[in-house]
């Protein structure tokens, strides 16, 4: 059966079952002695489900037994390679972990202010390697393509090569990013719509995002749509949906919208 595994840091993981899509909250204690984990973002890589942005312990990340995204329980011994773990990963700044992406044959593990880079596919081999230049703001700007991942830093739009964080073409955003309303700018998101990286902002007084900042790998060029209130995106096919942020009586709340190539609003 096909299930549908998702979670956030308050209710913890729900699992939707796709034969007669029930939805179950599953509790995560890989000890009976220990309280619940909830995971505020969830990856998977190497065959195992990992989740981190855990409230109360937010330099740890975890993995499920391999093939089975139900199975948190830790093991020893010879059962230790195929069991379920964490890992401790502190920075000690007061950092938390608030981003997980595959990344090739990587798994990118992101904080606020650094990356690790996870190597291997079972505890034994699992390396990690500190990843310079700063992280992320806000989990959902961070969207991998070909060998980058965008993402939107401190200092506006940034990228990540392989290597290191930096900036991203600051000269071409910079005016922009200084209409960015910051103190909501938890609420930006992104996704590719072909080899376009599409970031929603809220830009100005706005307390939603009410732009899409696009720009384009191929071509090498920036756009931006203004009056597009985008609070969630779906990259499916050839085209790019989104959940309208607006909540009024001529338009409800997370009403389906879709982006097409000519830069409408269908």
């Amino acid at each position: 059966i096909d299930i549908l595994v998702m979670s956030n840091g308050d209710d913890g993981m729900l699992i939707v079952y796709g034969d007669d899509l029930s939805v179950v909250h599953y509790v995560v204690q890989p000890d009976s002695n220990k309280s619940e984990k909830k995971f505020g973002v969830l990856a998977r890589h190497a065959e195992r489900i990992w989740g981190g942005a855990i409230p109360d312990q937010p330099d740890m990340l975890m993995y499920s037994a391999i093939y089975d995204p139900l199975d948190w329980a830790q093991r020893s011994g010879e059962a230790l390679a195929d069991g379920a773990g964490d890992i401790q990963q502190p920075s000690w700044d007061g950092d938390s972990f608030v981003a997980l992406r595959t990344y090739g044959s990587y798994l990118l593990a992101i904080k606020k202010n650094r990356i690790w880079r996870v190597s291997g596919t079972n505890p034994g081999e699992y390396y990690f390697k500190e990843q310079y230049g700063g992280g992320t703001l806000v989990e959902n700007t961070c969207v991998v393509y070909n060998d980058y991942m965008f993402m939107l830093g401190y200092d506006g739009l940034m990228v990540y090569d392989g290597t290191a964080v930096q900036e991203f073409r600051r000269p071409y955003v910079q005016e922009l990013m200084k209409r960015v309303n910051w103190a909501h700018a938890d609420k930006a998101c992104a996704a590719m719509r072909g080899p376009v990286y599409s970031l929603a902002l809220p830009l100005d007084d706005s307390e939603i995002n009410n732009a899409i900042l696009e720009y384009d790998a191929t071509e090498k060029t920036f756009a931006l749509r203004e009056g597009v209130y985008a609070s969630s995106f779906l990259a499916y096919a050839d085209a790019l949906y989104y959940t309208d942020s607006r909540d009024n009586a001529s338009v409800p709340s997370g009403r389906v919208m879709r982006l097409d190539d000519s830069g409408n609003v269908l």
